[in-house]
C-alpha cells in the first residue's frame, strides 16, 4: 500500500495559517497507475500540457479561481477524479501553537504519529505493509530531518512497543512534481485546511463561490475517509482527527483524546 503524505501550513508559531493540516493519500499500487493515465488525460485536455504540477498555493486561492478559469477546471477535474478513485484519505488539523514545540532529535511529532496509527491501521486490514510518501522539496519538522525522525520513531519506539508492525521503516522522499499521488495529498490537505480555518462547517458565505468551491472539496475528502479503524492498542481512529494545542507538545504515543470533525 502506498500513502503519500504531505502538508498545508506547519503547528508552528510563526506560520502564517490559524491552523495546519497532515494528509495521507492511501492506496494500492495498482491504483496509481490508474490515477496516473487519468490525471495525464485531465491536464492535456485542460491545459495542454502534461507537466503541469498540481500546487496548491498556486492553485487553490480566490485569485486562481477568479481570473484563470483553466486553472479553476483542473482544481474541479482532478477532485472529480478522487472521488472516483478507490483511496482513503486520513488528515490530522492541529491549531497555530503559541510556542515552539520541542522537537528531539528521535522524536516525531505528534501530528506524525496519529497519521501513521492510521495508515497503519489500514494496511494492517488490507493485509499489506505502507509504504511512506513524502514530498522531497518541502517537508521537514522545524527544520530538522524529516527522514531521520521517522526512523528514529519507528526504531526507537514503535518496534520497541510493538506497534506500526505495518509501517515500512525507510520512508521515501519524491519530487512532486512528477509524483500524481503527492499532488493529491497536497491539494487534499490545503482543501482542509481552508475548510477548516474558514471555519465552514458553521456555514458557508452567502454568494462566496471560492468558500463553496473549498467546501465541495473538503466533502470530498471526507468522503474518503475511514472512522472504524482502531489503533494498536484498539482505539477508534477518526479518519479527519482535530487536536488541542497542547498535543504539540506531547512526547506520549497513545491519544489524550479523540475528537471527530464536522
Amino acid at each position: 500500500m502506498l500513502a503519500f503524505i504531505d502538508e498545508s501550513g506547519q503547528p508552528h508559531p510563526n506560520d502564517s495559517n490559524p491552523v495546519s493540516t497532515l494528509v495521507a493519500v492511501c492506496m494500492r499500487e495498482r491504483e496509481h497507475r490508474t490515477l496516473s493515465r487519468q490525471l495525464h488525460a485531465i491536464k492535456m485536455t485542460l491545459v495542454g500540457r502534461e507537466d503541469v504540477e498540481l500546487k496548491s498555493l498556486e492553485l487553490m486561492n480566490e485569485r486562481t479561481f477568479r481570473r484563470i478559469p483553466a486553472k479553476k477546471e483542473l482544481v474541479e477535474a482532478t477532485f472529480d477524479l478522487v472521488s472516483r478513485l478507490d483511496v482513503t484519505i486520513f488528515a490530522i488539523i492541529m491549531p497555530r501553537p503559541k510556542s515552539v514545540p520541542d522537537i528531539r532529535p528521535d522524536h516525531l511529532p505528534t501530528e506524525h504519529i496519529y497519521l501513521l496509527q492510521r495508515v497503519n491501521a489500514l494496511a494492517e486490514e488490507m493485509g499489506e505493509e505502507a509504504l511512506l510518501i513524502y514530498d522531497g522539496r518541502g517537508m521537514n519538522i522545524h527544520g530538522r530531518n524529516l527522514s531521520a525522525c521517522i526512523n528514529g520513531y519507528i526504531f526507537k519506539v514503535a518496534e520497541y512497543n510493538g506497534i506500526l508492525k505495518r509501517t515500512v521503516d525507510t520512508a521515501l522522499f519524491v519530487d512532486s512534481r512528477v509524483t500524481p499521488g503527492i499532488q493529491l495529498s497536497d491539494l487534499a490537505a490545503s482543501a482542509v485546511r481552508q475548510y477548516q480555518q474558514n471555519d465552514l462547517y458553521k456555514g458557508i458565505p452567502a454568494g462566496d463561490l471560492y468558500l463553496s468551491a473549498i467546501a465541495r472539496f473538503y466533502n470530498t475528502v471526507k468522503r474518503k475517509t475511514r472512522d472504524d479503524l482502531t489503533n494498536d492498542r484498539g482505539k477508534q481512529l477518526w479518519g479527519l482527527y482535530k487536536f488541542r494545542e497542547e498535543l504539540s507538545y506531547q512526547h506520549g504515543m497513545e491519544p489524550i483524546e479523540q475528537e471527530q470533525v464536522e
